[in-house]
């Protein structure tokens, strides 16, 4: 799991436990989570890390592409996988989601893959790095 933009982490949540595949942990919703704050009003979240794996406190500098974590499944999470955002606050539960856009990435649906410039996600989307 890389950084995805620079910034200043803000929170760390860790010491949840993975969660075997097929299973959910309802009590803690983003499980083993990163928040970084890129500017005021712009902070990705970044959830379901691997227990043990993260690599960054709060208040640490990152830059982009900085190893952070590894993927995982904890908390709220039936399979492995990266759930990312961006909300408009650093506070977990206050912040509001706002537009992702992603550059030089590939885009996969219904089994076709097209490069991308400037995209932002549609649910259901499988997007890869350019």
């Amino acid at each position: 799991m890389l950084a995805p933009a620079d910034g200043v982490v803000t929170e760390v949540v860790s010491g949840v436990r993975d969660n075997q595949p097929g299973s959910m942990n309802p009590y803690s919703a983003v499980g083993n989570a990163i928040l970084i704050e890129h500017r005021q009003g712009e902070v990705s979240l970044l959830a379901h890390l691997k227990q043990g794996s993260i690599r960054v406190k709060a208040g640490e500098h990152v830059t982009r592409g900085q190893v952070l974590a590894l993927c995982g499944n904890s908390g709220n999470s039936s399979e492995p996988h990266l759930h990312y955002h961006v909300q408009n606050s650093a506070v977990m539960q206050d912040g509001l989601g706002i537009p992702v856009y992603f550059d030089g990435v590939f885009v996969t649906k219904e089994r076709r893959k097209e490069a991308r410039s400037e995209y932002s996600p549609v649910k259901g989307d499988i997007v890869s790095q350019g």
